[in-house]
């Protein structure tokens, strides 16, 4: 096996979208790209287009036009032309790239104003973008590998942030691996699903 499944996000009529992580069992081969997926009852697992080694940072926008995705290992976000009722990604374009000597682009999360927050992996930190890919803010935290982030509580004021405690010393870094929680002064997007009526999803 040189593949396993790593993220996923449910679009607005419950199509599971998951991605993958190149983590063969044994050590030697030369990382490939393995696809991006979608899922559900009535089609089956479904390889799309894009191909990534590693897959991470899925959010996708309130109206359902778009699609954010980062190639992690590549250090690059892109974001799709998203067709919610025909489940396809469209046109893409890179959205913000980030340097190897920083971190790795992980988990992500969009909030009401269409802005993108992405947990930088090894940087310890959390970065906020514009709609348009650029740097709004970034906010620091007491762990060096940030895993994911997402909105929660009954208001959807406070963001939530997991991490990574692996090839970490645990005495310079007491809570990696913790669940962290923060309110960032800004709300994250309410989900609601459409079902169509002649598509079993689940």
């Amino acid at each position: 096996m040189l593949f396993r499944f790593n993220e996923g996000i449910c679009d607005h009529t419950g199509r599971f979208w998951v991605g993958v992580m190149f983590d063969p069992v044994e050590a030697g081969p030369t990382p490939r790209k393995g696809h991006l997926h979608s899922f559900t009852f009535e089609d089956g697992l479904r390889p799309e287009e894009d191909t990534a080694e590693l897959h991470n940072g899925m959010a996708i926008s309130a109206n359902a036009e778009s699609f954010i995705l980062s190639h992690s290992n590549e250090g690059i976000i892109y974001k799709f032309d998203f067709d919610v009722t025909g489940a396809g990604l469209g046109a893409r374009s890179e959205f913000a790239r980030i340097a190897s000597s920083i971190g790795l682009p992980d988990g992500a999360a969009l909030d009401v104003d269409g802005y993108y927050w992405c947990a930088l992996h090894g940087a310890g930190r959390l970065r906020r973008y514009t709609p348009q890919g650029d740097i709004d803010c970034e906010i620091d935290l007491p762990v060096s590998k940030p895993t994911m982030c997402a909105f929660g509580g009954e208001d959807l004021e406070t963001m939530y942030v997991t991490s990574a405690s692996e090839g970490v010393n645990i005495a310079d870094e007491p809570l990696a691996g913790a669940l962290l929680r923060f309110r960032p002064g800004v709300k994250g997007i309410a989900r609601s699903y459409t079902v169509r009526a002649d598509r079993r999803i689940f």
